[in-house]
């Protein structure tokens, strides 16, 4: 089994209690900010992540959620912690939001999903199960 080391909890703000969180959510947490963050401004993953907000700013229709599905999936893979991801995007009825719903397979470990809600603001992790 590979050690990914330890990790606290950086979303949505460090955690300063210095509680060690599992490896799954670690990949989640990176997986966020991942989804939340333009190119080339992870140091540690410069052109390896997206900013799910600017595709409601393109005006985005529900035609579109195959796009945007292939984008997350292809970013999120990146990762050398996970084997696979499966996208699946919710168009609000309005168009102003939608939500990503995120089936991520780690090398080790069980698959687990997460879901954030993303309006033209902001990028929010919802759950982790």
């Amino acid at each position: 089994m590979t050690d990914y080391g330890q990790d606290v909890s950086t979303y949505p703000a460090l955690d300063t209690s210095g509680v060690n969180i599992s490896q799954g959510r670690a990949i989640a947490e990176c997986a966020v900010r991942r989804l939340m963050t333009g190119p080339d401004v992870l140091e540690y993953a410069e052109s390896e992540s997206i900013d799910l907000r600017e595709y409601l700013s393109r005006g985005y229709t529900a035609e579109d959620l195959f796009e945007v599905e292939g984008d997350v999936e292809r970013v999120l893979e990146l990762d050398e912690r996970v084997a696979s991801v499966k996208a699946t995007v919710t168009l609000a009825t309005d168009g102003a939001s939608f939500d990503v719903s995120v089936a991520i397979t780690p090398e080790e470990g069980k698959t687990f999903t997460l879901v954030v809600a993303v309006t033209a603001f902001t990028v929010e992790l919802l759950s982790v199960t």
